[in-house]
């Protein structure tokens, strides 16, 4: 045998299926785990399971190697019912227990619903351990008598047992009574499993048993109570059985509150997204700054804003102060939640905050802050975001800083009307004030564009011809379109073809049907989609053309 691993894949891999299947069951034991995958792949593909069965069960033996072993498992979890008929046969073979547990494991992995009988009769093997891995691949299949026999196991004394049947039911989402589980809290062992069936229960009379469970000394016991009480919470009934239940967690003492908070930062997403969620509930004031941390957590940002969305007006001046201090992401975050806490925001704090961050040197955070003025902010927000036009460099931040005036132009729409006109289209800020006139103008304010459209600035004739399809048809509107459907730029050709095509004017058909043979193609595309819109039967022929193209 060769010692270079990638000479013995490719031998393994060359040889014919008529001489494979020992060489193959050999190399599951291989120290190179290329070769095992390449054992394992063809072993799983194999199209006559039946002669490589007696083998691979064969290597469920605490002699045999591990890898080896879990290789054999693996492949067995493919092959379907050879494997599984044997690995009842093996089970029922009077071997020793070692071997019945990685059988068991191996009907685990399989997951036929043909093996829950024999895994049920297993779970009073005489050795723990074998009951045990019995439960835990009664889970694996999963269905009613996997259930009723896991249930069935709760009433018997192996406590190592027990805890595997309340685990495997645990990973079922089995419902049970809570009178089944009250007997089970008293125990060190049992005690955090048992906790966290009680949430599927749905049965608010468990509520104080999860609420003590919150500040148990045992962390564990603790993050199942935080798990339980939201899975309760969901099972609730929608008015008063989740009032009752978010009122008794608000009533908890400090020590729940701060092991709440300390959860934020469990490595697991659920409990982090739990602990959110009942923060919310209680709506603690000294709990928004960490609360606001999870803004970031791509895991559990979403669960966090709502639960900080939750505290209204009281959660402003401590998001105010953490943004002050907060690196660039946590800043942005936290400027995105500010237009969700609705009439709130409106704050002079929250104003003055966005408008600083408007020179915010990340981009992401100014143009952020531009958005969020733009839902939130009042006439004073006006001169700032005019400000900022000229100040900015980055085409992202112009933009969202444009999107803003639009915004609030449909609430201030003369004084914005007013601040364009008397500064005019042009300079750098021309482009995106052009998009507000679109958006906020009258047909009045089409000169304005008019005179844009002509500009020596392509970006700026651009913005022009996709503003003016916002105005309305007028006769020179729809001349002055047609005009840009021959601009030198591309761009201006097809932002004048979109235009043409908003504003549903016949009038335009003609120059429509010469852009479906200019050569850009987005230029063609554009117009074919106007000519589209129009819906002018003397288009029919040049579409039919292009469609066939």
């Amino acid at each position: 045998m060769s010692d270079d691993e990638e000479a013995r894949r490719e031998a393994l891999a060359a040889l014919p299926d008529s001489d494979a299947a020992g060489p193959l069951v050999a190399a599951l034991g291989d120290e190179s785990w290329r070769v095992r995958k390449e054992a394992t792949q063809r072993l799983a593909a194999w199209e006559r399971p039946d002669e490589v069965v007696a083998p691979l069960v064969a290597l469920l033996d605490e002699d045999a190697d591990v890898g080896a072993r879990n290789a054999a498992v693996e492949v067995l979890a493919t092959l379907g019912a050879p494997a599984l008929w044997a690995l009842l046969a093996a089970l029922a073979g009077g071997t020793g227990p070692a071997r019945r547990k990685f059988v068991i494991d191996a009907l685990g992995a399989l997951g036929d619903p043909a093996a829950a009988t024999a895994l049920t009769i297993a779970l009073d093997d005489p050795d723990e351990n074998v009951g045990a891995a019995a439960a835990e691949s009664l889970a694996a299949i999963g269905g009613p008598e996997a259930a009723r026999a896991l249930v069935a196991v709760l009433g018997k004394s192996g406590l190592y047992l027990r805890l595997a049947a309340l685990e495997a039911l645990v990973r079922l989402g089995a419902e049970l009574p809570l009178a089944a589980l009250l007997p089970h809290l008293a125990s060190p062992t049992l005690r955090h499993v048992a906790v966290r069936l009680l949430g599927a229960s749905g049965d608010l009379e468990a509520l104080p048993y999860l609420l003590d469970a919150l500040t148990d000394r045992s962390s564990g016991v603790r993050t199942s109570a935080l798990l339980s009480l939201v899975a309760l919470h969901d099972r609730a009934r929608p008015d008063a059985g989740r009032e009752r239940l978010e009122a008794s967690v608000a009533a908890s003492p400090p020590g729940a509150v701060a092991g709440l908070v300390a959860a934020l930062r469990d490595p697991a997403a659920d409990v982090r997204r739990g602990a959110a969620t009942m923060l919310g509930w209680g709506r603690w004031p000294e709990v928004l700054e960490p609360l606001a941390a999870l803004l970031v957590d791509e895991e559990a940002a979403e669960v966090a804003a709502r639960a900080i969305v939750a505290f209204g007006p009281h959660a402003i001046a401590p998001l105010v102060a953490v943004a002050r201090g907060a690196g660039q992401p946590l800043r942005s975050e936290i400027f995105r939640l500010f237009p969700r806490l609705g009439a709130a925001a409106a704050d002079a704090r929250v104003a003055g905050l966005l408008e600083r961050a408007l020179s915010d040197e990340d981009a992401l955070t100014a143009a952020t802050a531009a958005r969020a003025l733009g839902e939130l902010g009042g006439k004073d927000a006006l001169g700032p975001l005019f400000q900022a036009l000229d100040r900015v460099a980055d085409p992202g931040v112009a933009h969202a800083v444009g999107q803003a005036l639009a915004r609030l132009g449909s609430r201030f729409r003369d004084e914005v009307r007013m601040l364009v006109g008397a500064r005019g289209l042009e300079g750098r800020s021309g482009p995106q004030l052009c998009r507000v006139i679109g958006a906020v103008g009258r047909p009045a304010d089409r000169q304005l564009l008019l005179g844009a459209l002509g500009a020596n600035d392509a970006a700026l004739r651009q913005a022009a011809a996709s503003a003016l399809g916002q105005l309305g048809a007028t006769f020179d509107i729809v001349e002055a379109l047609v005009f840009a459907l021959v601009d030198e730029d591309a761009r201006v050709r097809a932002a004048a073809a979109d235009s043409l095509g908003s504003l549903g004017d016949a009038s335009g058909v003609a120059g429509l049907t010469s852009a479906c043979r200019d050569d850009d193609p987005h230029v063609v595309a554009a117009a074919a989609r106007a000519l589209g819109q129009i819906g002018e039967p003397r288009a029919a022929a040049v579409l039919a053309e292009l469609a066939r193209g």
